[in-house]
């Protein structure tokens, strides 16, 4: 199952007698699949969220309106007894709430709990907050403990009661990294870290799921830096000159030997990406490191465009 897009059709405003204002939100979705049914509609990522949800369509807003637990969905454009991938969700707000003992008897419809806090651990620091190397005069990178930091990374927590668990898909997006903006960050800057879930019986021999997800957030990015250096590079000290001789392939590690100062002593050199040492801070090469694969994590349902 697979949500492909979910818009605005249709919206309208009654007003009653004690100025209390009501909108209906007709949204349409679309899915990608004939057998996908109101259940997984009802979960698509971009509807609005019961009760964390206030009016906002188009160009105006309405903070006192909240989304209220009232649902209705049916086949859009469909004769009776046929399939469909294009549905139809009609949606209430209201500046008059339930009131405060009224109990959301459906758990399905009781909104995400959303909460935060951080994850602090202990990293070795390659670059400074300027991006610029951490390296001694004699441009050795620091090693031990003056380079380790305490650094806090911010985490978010979703918790929601669905229906359909979707095991596979949801443990699957476990590691991966948004594919594009969320929650005002860039790309790649939210990982979902952990992912927990538990099937809680209900009346009359019902169950529903409970699915919490941890995200973490790297508000630069989850990739990684890393200067290019080695104990070999390409090519050998001319000992005679005491120059380094660039020579070979990048290709054939038989052409890299032991690095070696111009006292001929053993060293680690700083690398320009092609094997050789580099001569500047400039031709210093650093490596990207993309380790985590893309997603986005709007298509697990329920998850908030914003907070």
């Amino acid at each position: 199952m697979s949500i492909i897009d979910t818009r605005r059709h249709n919206w309208s405003l009654s007003v009653a007698e004690d100025f209390h204002r009501t909108y209906t939100l007709d949204s349409l979705v679309f899915t990608d699949d004939n057998d996908d049914g109101p259940l997984m509609v009802a979960n698509a990522s971009g509807l609005p969220l019961v009760g964390n949800s206030f009016w906002k369509q188009g160009n105006e807003w309405d903070a006192y309106a909240i989304c209220l637990p009232t649902m209705q969905i049916s086949l859009h454009n469909s004769l009776p007894g046929e399939a469909g991938k294009v549905w139809k969700v009609s949606q209430k707000f209201s500046t008059k709430l339930p009131e405060e003992d009224v109990d959301i008897q459906n758990p399905l419809a009781r909104p995400p709990r959303v909460s935060g806090a951080n994850n602090v651990e202990t990293i070795v620091a390659r670059f400074d907050k300027d991006d610029n190397l951490i390296r001694s005069s004699s441009w050795e990178p620091f090693e031990g403990p003056q380079t380790e930091y305490r650094q806090a990374a911010p985490t978010v927590r979703i918790q929601q009661n669905v229906g359909s668990l979707n095991l596979a898909y949801c443990t699957a997006q476990i590691n991966k990294v948004n594919s594009s903006a969320m929650w005002g960050l860039a790309a790649r800057c939210i990982e979902l870290v952990d992912f927990n879930w538990e099937k809680v019986p209900y009346r009359n021999y019902l169950y529903y799921y409970t699915r919490t997800f941890d995200f973490e957030i790297h508000y630069n990015t989850v990739d990684r830096w890393i200067p290019d250096r080695g104990k070999r590079a390409r090519g050998y000290r001319d000992e005679a000159t005491g120059d380094w001789v660039a020579l070979g392939s990048t290709t054939d590690p038989d052409d890299f030997s032991q690095y070696r100062d111009k006292d001929l002593n053993p060293a680690i050199a700083m690398l320009n990406g092609d094997g050789y040492p580099a001569k500047s801070e400039a031709e210093i090469y650093h490596y990207l490191v993309q380790k985590h694969y893309e997603t986005n994590f709007f298509l697990l349902g329920g998850i908030p465009a914003s907070f």
